[in-house]
């Protein structure tokens, strides 16, 4: 995953790639250019530093936060990074495994012990990751919407699939970049 807000490339690069940016869709043109760089096995680099963050808006409405993710998930159907299509799938399959063992659980409480484990499980790698840069960038403060953001998860992604299925014909026009 990238943003073209903070994003560095060779012109070289972008030229060698450009025909693989797929300017038909709305957005993505930046990680299908890092899709590129990374197949032409080029050089890919994290700057560790807050100097060199970028800090975008966020959208104003739960309505347009949601249409927006529902764009970024229309990119989707031009991904040819396997890396990428598999972690989308894993965590689409997490996702619905773990509220099938929640729904199970209303009907047998064995279900409910495999959800929390699972949930647990899920969440230590996450914690980690997520202490490390609140830490590393002075915002452990956020820390304490960590649970609360676990919980919500599953049900954001799934919101933003429906929003996507039920409005994703105006996301394929490039004419409303």
């Amino acid at each position: 995953m990238c943003n073209g807000a903070n994003l560095a490339f060779t012109r070289a690069s972008f030229l060698k790639n450009s025909e693989n940016l797929h300017f038909e869709l709305v957005s993505g043109d930046d990680v299908f250019l890092l899709h590129g760089i990374k197949k032409e096995r080029g050089k890919i680099l994290w700057l560790e530093s807050e100097d060199a963050s970028v800090s975008t808006r966020s959208a104003p409405t739960l309505r347009s936060f949601l249409r927006q993710r529902a764009r970024w998930i229309s990119k989707a159907r031009g991904y040819n990074d396997r890396d990428t299509k598999l972690l989308a799938i894993v965590t689409f399959v997490t996702i619905l495994f773990q509220l099938s063992l929640l729904v199970a659980g209303v009907f047998h409480p064995v279900f409910l012990l495999v959800f929390a484990a699972g949930f647990i499980l899920k969440s230590i790698p996450d914690f980690l990751i997520l202490h490390n840069r609140t830490r590393q960038y002075e915002k452990k403060n956020l820390m304490r919407f960590f649970l609360p953001g676990q919980i919500i998860y599953p049900f954001y992604v799934i919101s933003v699939l429906i929003c996507y299925l039920f409005t994703k014909s105006s996301y394929s026009q490039s004419a409303n970049r």
